[in-house]
């Protein structure tokens, strides 16, 4: 903890705030004592040099977060000049709970920060002032018995990130089977894949941050068992750990073929960096590869290969790519772009065997194809990987809306959470920004807080030079709606169930829609959230704002 400079603000029955390093400045604090920096786009933070604020610019004003228990001082100022610069429509003081060691009021959220950044996609300036949350500084190893967290992927290292930042000072300890830090897995299947970028670029925390705050990183354990009454954790060393509570964010494991010859060498999965460091090995100009399964691993793998030199032959059952996922028109956009970059296409064929004698030598198909090549990546989707533990199950495991398991002091977040959404009922969502977001609610809901996780989801995928965005969540629909032309592939698509938008896709168009805040796919999520019912026509109408529609 740190003691407020001379003059700053605080007290002895509020808590401290850690201060920025002098080295994180930038330009020397201005006359007014204090210095306001961008982290990206719309988000900015605001320092004293010794407490900080961080605030969301929007199109409906600015929203500030994270300020200090008494806003006064070089922040009031701060706060005045910011509110002068941007179209402020209101600043609101919200009552934050009291309690011991918590300040009467707060400034609280109304908006969190937008949580998806990597170098390349996104612009990869993540920062522990921009987390929205109160960071506690650990001055020596905490003691007593620890929150453990299972899963060391998108889900347990934000979770871990999340305890500190909003003031847990007890013992955190992060098992992973993976060696590494915690980061996410989206350029396994793109610029990692092509050399483009290291998965350093993608630590959900940067690598000296877990000895700097005291989250213990166990690399290499696989847990046996989780005991909810004993509140144990048994590794397959035969350690036993006691925790107060666990979160298991455990994700997912590879969906294996059991065909014949399925375990010839040459035939991959994607998952892990050491799988894809095998498949990089293979792609060489020239060589040739069967895709097995085209939703968005397949897909993504399809277009890196090729932008690699590799010959590829997907193979996938459906008329087209992805056509589960976003639909018919959207599937055949998908394929005609694989096509005209040299993908040869087999749409309702299925694998029926792998041959070769000492590895892989060709793929035979339902269809009776029989494709060489000389390596094949098989996508057909993941399961989750659920370790042993007395809660309740169902395609994953249960998870209320606080992301609770069935047994107390078990909570869930990722792959391998089946979450039951306010909004969209009970679902499994496999995304990157789901299992970042939902597991720092569930450290949130550990620590007391009884907010929903309710979430419009996201997701995105790159394959060649083209975009697709996508908010909200629908497996089935009655109506797609298209604006834009699915012709000259730049479009924004809706889909409808009884009239209810329930998700979109932007191909190529509406921006991003947690970064680009004013964009067409933002508006999109703003749709999605209010289960807008709007006309048809207007939601095809290129003179129609979806705003607009937004704010009915």
């Amino acid at each position: 903890m740190t003691t407020p400079a001379a003059g700053a603000a605080g007290s002895a029955d509020m808590p401290d705030y850690a201060p920025i390093p002098r080295s994180a400045l930038g330009p020397a604090l201005n006359d007014q004592g204090y210095y306001v920096g961008r982290v990206e786009r719309n988000l900015y933070w605001v320092t004293d040099g010794v407490y900080q604020s961080a605030f969301l610019a929007t199109r409906d004003g600015v929203v500030l977060f994270d300020a200090p228990p008494s806003i006064g001082g070089n922040l009031r100022r701060a706060v005045d000049e910011i509110a002068a610069a941007f179209p402020v429509q209101q600043l609101t003081a919200l009552a934050g709970p009291s309690g011991a060691g918590r300040p009467p009021w707060s400034w609280t959220a109304s908006s969190r920060p937008p949580g998806r950044c990597s170098a390349g996609r996104r612009d990869n300036a993540r920062t522990s002032v921009a987390s929205g949350g109160r960071m506690y500084c650990v001055a020596a190893r905490s003691a007593g018995t620890p929150i453990v967290i299972i899963g060391g992927g998108v889900a347990g290292g934000n979770a871990a990130a999340a305890l500190r930042e909003e003031g847990f000072p007890g013992p955190v300890v992060l098992i992973t089977r993976e060696p590494g830090f915690p980061f996410g897995r989206p350029p396994l299947s793109k610029t990692y894949l092509r050399s483009e970028e290291d998965v350093s670029a993608w630590y959900v925390r940067p690598a000296g941050w877990y000895d700097d705050h005291d989250v213990e990183l166990r690399s290499g354990p696989s847990v046996m068992a989780i005991d909810p009454a004993a509140h144990t954790v048994t590794l397959d060393s035969g350690e036993e750990l006691g925790y107060q509570k666990v979160l298991i964010a455990t994700g997912g494991r590879n969906r294996r073929l059991r065909l014949p010859g399925a375990g010839l060498p040459g035939i991959h999965y994607l998952r892990t960096v050491a799988e894809c460091n095998a498949i990089k090995r293979e792609a060489a100009p020239g060589r040739r590869a069967v895709v097995v399964g085209m939703g968005f691993i397949g897909c993504e793998v399809a277009a890196s290969l090729t932008q690699l030199g590799v010959q590829v032959t997907a193979a996938f059952p459906g008329q087209a790519p992805l056509e589960r996922v976003l639909g018919g028109q959207v599937g055949a956009l998908i394929g005609a772009i694989h096509r005209a970059s040299g993908v040869e296409l087999l749409p309702g064929d299925q694998v029926t065997a792998f041959e070769g004698t000492e590895r892989l030598e060709a793929v035979v198909t339902a269809a009776g194809h029989r494709i060489a090549c000389d390596f094949a990546v098989a996508g057909v989707g993941i399961e989750p990987d659920v370790p042993p533990v007395a809660v309740a199950q169902d395609n994953g495991i249960l998870a209320d809306e606080l992301c609770r398991a069935s047994a107390p002091d078990v909570y869930v977040a990722g792959d391998v959470a089946n979450h039951l959404h306010p909004l969209f009922g009970r679902i499994r969502v496999e995304h990157f920004n789901n299992a970042e977001k939902q597991g720092a609610a569930a450290a949130r809901s550990m620590l007391g807080s009884t907010a929903p996780y309710d979430y419009v989801h996201s997701f995105w995928s790159d394959q060649y030079e083209h975009k697709i965005e996508y908010v909200g969540h629908a497996t089935s629909w009655d109506d797609f709606v298209v604006r834009g032309s699915v012709a000259e592939g730049k479009l924004l698509g809706f889909y409808l169930v009884d009239g209810v938008v329930r998700a979109a896709v932007g191909f190529d168009r509406g921006g991003d829609p947690e970064l680009d805040l004013d964009g067409e796919m933002a508006a999109c999520s703003r749709l999605v959230s209010a289960r807008a019912r709007p006309a048809t026509a207007e939601l095809a109408d290129e003179h129609t704002d979806l705003w607009s529609l937004a704010r009915r």
